[in-house]
């Protein structure tokens, strides 16, 4: 009977285990004398057909259709398969006086009466215990202490050694029948989790390295190397590695990982269009790449809306007369109004509230014509609730700065108001700065109604406070949380 599998053929994943060349097996065979020649009766057939795959065998006839249970000729996969077989079952001595071709098998000696011995190991070495025992050990890097376990059953196969079927041996191949039946022995490995072993799987694959030895994370920078650190450097070197723990993230090249961290770092409503110098601070915090600084460079100039929305601000310098330094958080705090903003719910401006020692701002929606109580109200809720009376506040000469109400409450509480030089906003410049900022984030992020800026606030605020300040060199949430 002649069955057509070419369909199933086409559609199977062909198994690539190497079928060796006859003119390769004939070399082997140069220095012998003696050969003997054994053909496997039925080989294919003592391989059995992988369970519920046997209706893919189905061949169709006048008396029914029917299924093959074992492995039949014509099937693309059977060559390989058998042969993997029978180099396992013939491992110990493959190459060495027996070469393998499928289901034939060729025993060569150079004397007669070596022949005879080896012909003795290879009829032996077929035997129940010595197959099953083979079978095992193709397994044994998956089953744990695999030498112990089958201690027992190995030392029955030694010479002079008398057969003795004990309570033992039963133990141990009752030991390893669970073993290669049970995880991890033929359960597929779950590529999403970390490797703890297999190099094979690590290479072109992140994972992490976890070491006491801090010296590892210096190989691209340290000239010299001890020999053990240029091991670890020559495992290293070949994989793709992202992560040294302890320090900041190395990103690697390729996959646009890169770039995506930048988007998250300048497009997103959280970053807020940063600057160059912002947006390379936020990164570094927690990342590094080389030429990072040029990186950041060219992402921010290749955004249109940035170029347009930000304005050149620097001046000639002058003679500068500096504010007090503070010398503690919320002692002194600098305040202004941002105004001229589409109503919304009765809101039209922007109480902006700034501490002058953290650099940390708060951002209040605010009527248009916010009276001195009203402000006081805004300022008591946002500010004084969170962080207390500050000792001083910086501001302009606005009516609700300069109000009756406004001075009462404050002197009062013990407040001391510093005014700036009327016309001159200079004074109080780390506000001017902090508005031109918010200014700046909502023109990036508000609709086309211009309606959702008052919801914008409290993520603007997040923003701004994110991002170091050149000032401290480091951003006002993390002075406040140490993080």
């Amino acid at each position: 009977m002649c069955v057509d599998y070419r369909v199933l053929n086409k559609a199977t994943v062909k198994n690539k285990y190497p079928v060796p060349l006859v003119q390769d097996l004939m070399d082997r065979l140069s220095k012998a004398s003696w050969f003997t020649k054994l053909d496997l009766r039925a080989g294919y057939w003592q391989v059995r057909i992988a369970e519920g795959d046997e209706p893919k065998t189905t061949c169709v006839t006048r008396y029914g259709s029917y299924e093959f249970l074992v492995m039949l000729f014509g099937l693309t996969n059977a060559p390989a398969t058998f042969c993997n077989l029978m180099n396992n079952v013939l491992f110990d001595y493959l190459d060495d006086f027996v070469v393998v071709y499928l289901d034939d098998t060729v025993i060569c000696s150079r004397t007669l009466d070596e022949h005879v011995n080896h012909l003795s190991m290879v009829l032996s070495h077929v035997k129940d215990l010595r197959s099953f025992l083979g079978l095992t050990n193709y397994y044994r890097k998956f089953i744990a202490g695999y030498s112990k376990r089958a201690a027992t059953l190995t030392d029955l196969l030694k010479k002079d050694v008398k057969w003795v079927w004990s309570v033992r041996c039963q133990e141990a191949f009752q030991n390893l029948k669970e073993a290669i039946a049970s995880e991890p022995i033929l359960k597929l490995p779950d590529f999403e989790l970390p490797f703890e072993v297999w190099r094979v799987y690590l290479l072109g694959t992140r994972f992490v390295v976890r070491t006491d030895n801090v010296a590892n994370t210096f190989f691209k920078t340290q000239k010299k190397l001890s020999p053990k650190q240029a091991r670890w450097q020559e495992f290293l070197i070949e994989d793709d590695l992202l992560h040294f723990k302890g320090g900041r993230i190395v990103v690697p090249n390729g996959g646009g990982l890169r770039k995506d961290l930048m988007k998250e770092a300048h497009d997103t409503t959280w970053a807020g269009h940063p600057g160059v110098e912002r947006m390379l601070a936020l990164l570094s915090r927690f990342y590094f790449w080389p030429k990072m600084e040029d990186d950041t460079e060219a992402y921010v100039k290749t955004f249109h809306v940035c170029q347009m929305d930000k304005t050149e601000r620097k001046k000639e310098a002058g003679l500068l007369q500096p504010l007090p330094i503070p010398e503690r958080p919320w002692l002194s705090v600098s305040m202004d109004f941002i105004s001229g903003f589409p109503k919304v719910d009765d809101k039209a401006s922007i109480m902006v509230v700034v501490d002058r020692f953290l650099k940390y701002s708060v951002f209040i929606a605010a009527p248009n014509l916010c009276s001195s109580e009203i402000s006081t109200e805004l300022f008591y809720k946002y500010v004084v609730k969170y962080f207390g009376v500050p000792a001083d506040i910086v501001s302009d000469r606005g009516t609700r700065f300069t109000g009756r109400f406004w001075t009462a409450m404050f002197n009062m509480m013990g407040t001391e108001l510093k005014f700036s030089t009327a016309n001159h906003p200079q004074t109080d410049g780390q506000t001017e700065r902090i508005n031109h900022l918010l200014e700046e984030y909502l023109r990036h992020y508000v609709t086309t109604s211009q309606r959702n800026w008052v919801a914008l606030l409290d993520t603007a605020q997040f923003c701004n406070n994110l991002h170091k300040s050149s000032a401290t060199e480091m951003s006002p949430f993390e002075i406040v949380l140490g993080k």
